[in-house]
């Protein structure tokens, strides 16, 4: 029917990515005299005034002189082309102040240098956040969003008037945001850092027009046609938590559920094999098994795994393994806010 018409084209590509990685356009932009720079495309979105006079300057020193546009603020680029379209409601259903998206085409080796720099904010301990204000570099990654001709307005976000339809939010996959303040916003001013500036607001409004009509590819094809995973050095994955994949702590309670399926098991063979002494042991481990099966003493067990459990309870262990199983695919399929 309608909605299967709807779907032509569509694909998962985000299912393939891991939690946290950076999907960018990598492009090279030549400078004259056979110069030419790889860069990294980032996104941010403006009003017509600031977008026009960035542009036409292929500079913000332009809006800077005209009194419209500060390094002094506090601002944000990313990568990904569709969590600005999130952001910025495909250009269309928020404020004029987001009714352009500039493309800027960032320094590459510069943009690694930048992004050294950078305090991880998602991972901080909550008394440690209001460290962060003074630090010029902060990133943090937040759900991806997916486009997807299904969705209309309101169901991507669960509102009753959504403004950004079309993109279905990830939990499993993360798109890194990152704030520039400071020295760093000011970085914006520098040539060599934005090699180039791009008003790229026709393309998010032919990917939102192909998605009304139903079509996944085309939309593809104006957004983002080449977004790849960005090639990070291990130093660098280091300082963004790259490797930190907080999908694990939904799938931690498979281990404490084994662990008291064991105890249940054991102390029934008790129960069955031993005089009152030992029966009453069981009782007191079937106990155990089930307050912890609750959640009243998961942290006695964190550490415990399967693996080291006694070869006796395998039946037990192999059962509950089979229920941890579905609970990481469950997690991994199902498992904010800056501008």
């Amino acid at each position: 029917g309608e909605r299967r018409r709807q779907s032509r084209g569509m694909s998962r590509p985000c299912d393939e990515r891991g939690f946290r990685e950076i999907y960018a356009t990598h492009l090279s932009v030549n400078e004259g005299e056979g110069a030419s720079y790889p860069t990294i495309r980032v996104y941010q979105a403006y009003n017509k005034q600031i977008a026009h006079a960035a542009v036409e300057a292929n500079s913000f020193a332009a809006p800077r002189d005209d009194g419209i546009w500060s390094e002094s603020r506090m601002t944000w680029i990313k990568p990904s082309a569709a969590w600005m379209a999130y952001r910025c409601g495909w250009t269309l259903f928020k404020d004029k102040n987001q009714g352009c998206v500039l493309a800027l085409d960032v320094d590459r080796s510069r943009f690694e240098a930048l992004l050294m720099q950078a305090v991880v904010t998602d991972d901080a301990p909550a008394d440690q956040k209001g460290t962060f204000k003074e630090k010029p570099v902060v990133v943090q990654w937040d759900p991806e969003r997916e486009m997807d001709p299904m969705l209309a307005a309101g169901e991507a976000s669960g509102k009753k008037t959504g403004t950004e339809p079309y993109l279905r939010k990830l939990e499993s996959v993360r798109s890194l945001q990152i704030g520039l303040r400071g020295r760093a916003s000011a970085l914006l001013l520098d040539p060599t850092f934005v090699r180039r500036i791009t008003d790229v607001t026709a393309q998010f409004q032919a990917a939102h027009a192909a998605l009304i009509a139903g079509d996944a590819a085309a939309a593809n094809a104006a957004l983002c046609p080449d977004e790849r995973r960005m090639d990070v050095p291990k130093q660098l994955r280091e300082v963004l938590h790259m490797d930190i994949d907080t999908r694990e702590e939904a799938t931690h309670d498979a281990p404490e559920v084994v662990v008291s399926s064991v105890k249940l098991v054991a102390a029934a063979a008790a129960v069955s094999s031993a005089g009152n002494e030992r029966e009453e042991l069981a009782r007191g481990a079937m106990a155990e098994g089930s307050a912890m099966a609750e959640g009243g003493a998961m942290a006695e067990v964190r550490s415990l795994r399967p693996s080291s459990l006694h070869a006796g309870t395998s039946a037990a262990a192999s059962s509950a393994g089979w229920a941890s199983r579905r609970s990481c695919a469950t997690s991994h399929s199902s498992a904010t806010r800056k501008g």
